[in-house]
């Protein structure tokens, strides 16, 4: 085999190597950053130190992580990646109804001390040790496609 026929070839699988990249890329799915904001558009998460709400129900789901203008929304996907909550003024327990089957990449509690009752979490990625500690879970709440690289015990409250 000469050079110029390996080179053809090197160069034909670069090509089909990168169509394939491009292609598996294409179809991955871009999850957004989203912000628990129960005080719409006003800075911060709530207008005091709780953020009750529905997940699923209330267009609680805010784009802007310090609560100011943004996007809202009730749903999210399972590619968003969630944090409780916008601002930081949502520092005491707020309670999370959650309706149905909800789902996210990921939950990241920053504040306060989130407790989700009512339907279930669906999960792609998972908790973060820190945050994982600071889940309260009304009795009977599944949580399913759990993962944690250091899983620390979860409350569930009854």
């Amino acid at each position: 085999m000469n050079n110029r026929s390996r080179n053809r070839r090197s160069e034909a699988w670069r090509r089909v190597s990168a169509a394939l990249l491009a292609l598996a890329l294409a179809g991955r799915a871009q999850g957004a950053s989203l912000y628990w904001d129960s005080d719409g558009s006003t800075a911060g998460g709530s207008a005091g130190t709780t953020a009750d709400g529905t997940w699923g129900a209330d267009s609680y789901w805010n784009t802007s992580s310090s609560g100011a203008a943004g996007t809202f929304t009730a749903a999210t996907t399972a590619s968003d990646d969630l944090t409780f909550s916008a601002g930081t003024d949502v520092t005491a327990a707020s309670l999370i109804t959650v309706n149905g089957t909800q789902v996210a990449n990921s939950i990241t509690v920053e504040e306060g001390s989130p407790t989700f009752a009512g339907g279930a979490i669906s999960l792609t990625t998972g908790f973060t040790k820190t945050v994982y500690r600071k889940l309260l879970f009304r009795h009977g709440l599944p949580v399913t496609s759990f993962w944690a690289s250091e899983q620390a015990p979860c409350s569930l409250i009854k």
